[in-house]
């Protein structure tokens, strides 16, 4: 499974790597949502997407207003360490679109409660990529 993790804080960023690695998924670490979104265009599987919503420049409610999923192959989670209004908004703006948008996290997240969100996640791209095949 593929995973794609968006967040400026480099520290975190590597600890959701790590994680998710030793939980079987391919990761591919993005610093901003610009990178993000340019590493997104190549996707042509079901991926995750962890998102931070607060980060310079392209934050994840550019993110989620500029990403483009006409196949249905994302999954999004945003993260926050911040206001929650900004995550429901984010998530608000998803589903308006359309993009699979699941419940948010919020900083700091544990090992245990990641890796939970790990194997969800990885159970419902599951369930994607077989209703796509």
């Amino acid at each position: 499974m593929n995973l794609y993790i968006a967040d400026d804080n480099v520290e975190f960023a590597e600890f959701c790597a790590e994680v998710a690695t030793l939980e079987g998924w391919h990761v591919k670490t993005c610093h901003d949502g610009s990178e993000l979104l340019e590493a997104l265009k190549m996707v042509t599987e079901p991926a995750l997407i962890l998102c931070d919503i607060t980060m310079p420049e392209v934050d994840g409610i550019e993110v989620i207003k500029t990403l483009s999923d006409p196949e249905g192959l994302f999954r999004i989670r945003f993260i926050t360490g911040g206001l929650m209004t900004n995550a429901v908004a984010a998530r608000l703006i998803g589903d308006a679109r359309d993009i699979n948008v699941g419940r948010f996290l919020v900083k700091p997240v544990s090992l245990a409660d990641l890796r939970a969100v790990f194997v969800e996640e990885a159970e419902n791209l599951r369930n994607m990529a077989s209703t796509k095949g």
